[in-house]
């Protein structure tokens, strides 16, 4: 169902930021495992992660783990609507840890073109 997806895109979304560092991994989590595993061409510096997601939980999942949301043939309307959801996603992850993100959402549409959001406009 929606809840061991969710998790394991969390997982997976998790695993990608870890190996991208280029050092050494080892994993047992609850969907994935893996030993000794590495990168051997990291990154120069993080690569962000957009998730396409339509629908109130998937969304708020986007808010949570992702710097992007890919809103796909949504109108600009819709799409703008839509932001509520993720700004409780992205809520959510800052309380726990201390603080509000205060990374940019990315919100990429084909309709509206590329637009950059600041978090406090996700919040509103």
């Amino acid at each position: 169902g929606y809840r061991e997806r969710a998790a394991r895109l969390r997982e997976a979304v998790h695993l990608i930021r870890r190996l991208w560092t280029g050092e050494w991994q080892d994993h047992a989590g609850d969907y994935y495992t893996f030993r000794n595993a590495r990168i051997y061409d990291p990154p120069p510096q993080p690569i962000p992660i957009y998730l396409a997601a339509i629908g109130p939980k998937n969304l708020e999942l986007a808010g949570e783990i992702a710097e992007g949301w890919l809103a796909v043939f949504l109108t600009p309307e819709f799409a703008a609507e839509q932001l509520a959801h993720i700004a409780a996603g992205r809520e959510r992850i800052g309380s726990r840890r201390g603080r509000r993100r205060s990374r940019r959402l990315l919100l990429l549409n084909r309709l509206s073109k590329r637009r950059s959001i600041p978090s406090s406009r996700a919040t509103r």
